[in-house]
């Protein structure tokens, strides 16, 4: 009864947002507003358009581990990014080849409590108000820190198949899935990849990445699944959705 009450108070749709006064109306009470799941994504868009009027030209952005990489890099023609292990740290298991763009990963590998020896992640399904479970890691890139930020979350509830639909429906995105199959280690068969992310997947890590717990030469060839209609896009990402159209 509890978690039925709770999910009542979920949904963009019942937020009232009057951009000439400057207001947002929340219409019941209880109801609250979390910027987390944006917020880093659109902080890295911040720091990117202030570097726009220096002299600085290329570089990597980091905040908490959501990344955002500009310009040429040092080394090489493209920025080599890492994804985690999430049942390893000391690993990876792909590795991103991108000119620019934003990358961020949700995972249940950090932030997570045990009940009665059953680990739950703090990704909370809306429409259960549970721990979602499946996924051990979801990667989300993207053109914007705001996007990728917003939209890896979401890719980890949708899960792979869902969430592929999703990605492929809107140019410019790309996601990484690491399912989750009850194993103490992460298969190649485990990774699942949107089309555009089989695209910047380079098959052999390099040991230069921009992800401090990277550090594995494993190769992999991404997994790919079934065809879907995409799913209607979830209430908190419509607004960002349009917004990113215009």
């Amino acid at each position: 009864r509890a978690l039925d009450s709770l999910r009542t108070l979920v949904g963009f749709g019942d937020v009232a947002l009057d951009s000439a006064a400057n207001t947002v109306w929340l219409p019941r009470a209880g109801m609250r507003l979390d910027l987390s799941g944006i917020a880093k994504g659109y902080a890295l868009d911040l720091a990117r358009r202030a570097l726009a009027s220096t002299s600085i030209r290329g570089g990597t952005l980091d905040l908490g581990g959501n990344l955002l990489v500009f310009g040429h890099p040092p080394v090489g023609d493209k920025w080599r990014v890492a994804i985690v292990n999430p049942l390893r740290r000391d690993r990876t298991v792909a590795e991103l080849a991108l000119d620019s763009g934003a990358v961020a990963t949700s995972g249940d590998y950090e932030h997570y409590v045990v009940i009665g020896g059953r680990r739950y992640g703090h990704l909370i399904d809306p429409h259960t108000a549970m721990p979602a479970r499946g996924v051990l890691s979801a990667t989300a890139i993207g053109p914007l820190g705001e996007w990728s930020d917003g939209l890896s979350a979401t890719l980890f509830l949708l899960g792979p198949s869902r969430g592929r639909a999703l990605v492929d429906s809107i140019p410019g995105l790309a996601g990484v899935w690491v399912v989750d199959r009850g194993q103490r280690v992460v298969t190649k068969s485990d990774v699942v990849c949107s089309a555009r992310a089989r695209v910047l997947i380079v098959m052999a890590a390099s040991p230069k990445l921009h992800n401090s717990d990277a550090a594995s030469n494993w190769k992999l060839t991404c997994r790919n699944t079934e065809k879907r209609p995409p799913p209607q896009l979830p209430d908190e990402l419509r607004m960002l959705t349009e917004r990113g159209r215009q």
